[in-house]
């Protein structure tokens, strides 16, 4: 009927506003824009003061290594060079 046929462009117009919603929603701080797409509207953060530590790990974390597997579970061992990967990439 007549009244389904408008009842499902509603359902569709509806989800059509609602993309649109999260596209405007987005910026260079939520999304992998950059920020010369925000516009002249987008307030930007200040940038974070430093927290004085220095970069990776800190001291009395613990130590994250892969373990090496037993030979015997090794079945096949590749050597290569930084010009073997260079020249076949």
């Amino acid at each position: 009927m007549i009244i389904d046929g408008y009842e499902r462009r509603i359902v569709r117009l509806e989800r059509e506003v609602a993309e649109v919603r999260e596209q405007l929603r987005r910026n260079s701080q939520n999304s992998s824009k950059p920020p010369s797409s925000d516009g002249p509207h987008v307030k930007r953060k200040p940038p974070k003061e430093p927290s004085g530590r220095k970069p990776g790990g800190q001291p009395g974390h613990p130590v994250h290594r892969r373990t090496l597997m037993p030979v015997e579970q090794v079945s096949e061992v590749l050597h290569s060079s930084l010009f073997v990967l260079l020249f076949f990439w």
